[in-house]
């Protein structure tokens, strides 16, 4: 399918075919990898979120217009995890990388489940609201459609369109890495599939809830090896992933917000753990994603053979200390630590502590203070963040 192409996306990779410093990103990408691998001496890069300098798009209308999709993901990688073209600009340490953005959707719609996309917002999942018996005796013996699938389709329509529009610009292409689409974690996958009642079915049908999550696993790896060859965002032997708004030191990272803040230690060992060390043995190491308080618990039980890095979507309500103790002394990333807070929390919440093996994310109002920050950050590092 031919597709209009915007002129806001042709301004805008002019300006980046004309302004991406190919040195700075070799910098970047060696703070990040220095950090990641516990380098002595390393400063953590810091990456600034700032407000797009032009209006996103209609959502809905980037879920089935790849040009449009472009516009927005050249704007922000996805809500408030950086931007390249306001990076280009500050020169602060975001990596460049963008992706089919299609949210959950994609493995949703796969396993036969509804979704809603609006202008304002990302794809969100419909539950079926089906016990999961009935779900299991309609797919128990019934492949997953996964290349007949609408959104499967359009994913990589849209990465394919993406090489093609970047082609025209070598700088571009080279440097903007296509990252990997969300796939989600097994367990999150499931209840948002089945609904609330998921949590029941733990208690009522365990055997169905292994069953399912055995399945939606084995499609993970499935997906994952079809779309990691068409990606061009590993770094250093593959060993390190553009995703996320940042570089992680994994194979994949897995979003398993549900399961880590509504599980009990004891599902979690038996319903979230054994599918994650699954992926972690077929597909090598592995990121985690989770938002809201860590429990006792997490630090010890979460920890899977292949674990590199943890991701919180809600910095503020960690204890930085136990973080430090039980993450990242044992070699364990945290990966974009200070999300959507101002840069005092980053100064707030680290200074004087070892940092080691911390990515550092922070969010101000407009390009000009994010420009000062930057300079202030690469002249003091954390002091240069305290609150004036």
């Amino acid at each position: 399918m031919t597709y209009k192409k915007l002129d806001s996306v042709t301004r805008m990779l002019d300006y980046l075919e004309n302004n991406i410093d190919e040195k700075h990103c070799m910098e970047v990408e060696k703070r990040h990898l220095d950090t990641l691998n516990f380098t002595p001496g390393a400063q953590p890069p810091l990456a600034i979120v700032t407000k797009p300098v032009e209006k996103l798009l209609p959502r809905n209308e980037a879920f089935i217009n790849p040009e449009i999709m472009l516009h927005n993901e050249l704007l922000e990688n996805e809500p408030m995890l950086g931007s390249i073209i306001n990076s280009a600009y500050i020169k602060d340490d975001f990596p460049y990388h963008i992706r089919s953005n299609h949210g959950i959707a994609l493995t949703h719609s796969i396993f036969g489940g509804e979704y809603h996309a609006d202008q304002n917002s990302m794809s969100w999942a419909l539950p079926l609201d089906i016990p999961i018996g009935e779900y299991r005796r309609k797919w128990e013996n019934k492949a997953f459609e996964t290349h007949n699938n609408e959104v499967f389709k359009k994913v990589l329509e849209t990465y394919e369109y993406f090489k093609d529009r970047l082609s025209e610009y070598p700088k571009c292409r080279k440097h903007i890495k296509l990252s990997h689409p969300n796939l989600n974690a097994p367990f999150n996958t499931a209840q948002t599939l089945i609904g609330n009642d998921f949590f029941l079915e733990l208690y009522d049908n365990p055997d169905d809830v292994h069953w399912l999550l055995k399945r939606l696993t084995e499609t993970y790896i499935e997906l994952f090896k079809i779309f990691d060859p068409l990606m061009d965002n590993a770094a250093f032997d593959k060993a390190f992933l553009y995703i996320h708004g940042g570089i992680y030191p994994c194979r994949t990272i897995l979003k398993n917000d549900t399961a880590i803040a509504m599980l009990s230690s004891e599902h979690y060992l038996e319903f979230c753990r054994p599918y994650d060390e699954m992926l972690a043995e077929e597909l090598g190491d592995i990121c985690i994603h989770y938002c809201g308080a860590s429990r006792d618990f997490h630090y010890k039980l979460v920890t899977v053979p292949g674990l590199r890095g943890i991701n919180f979507g809600d910095p503020q309500m960690q204890n930085v200390d136990e973080v430090i103790n039980e993450w990242a002394e044992k070699h364990i990333a945290v990966v974009g630590w200070g999300h959507e807070h101002e840069p005092e929390f980053l100064y707030d919440s680290l200074h004087g502590r070892n940092i080691s093996g911390f990515t550092l994310d922070c969010a101000v109002p407009d390009r000009e203070k994010a420009l000062e920050y930057v300079k202030r950050y690469r002249d003091m590092g954390l002091e240069g963040l305290k609150r004036r």
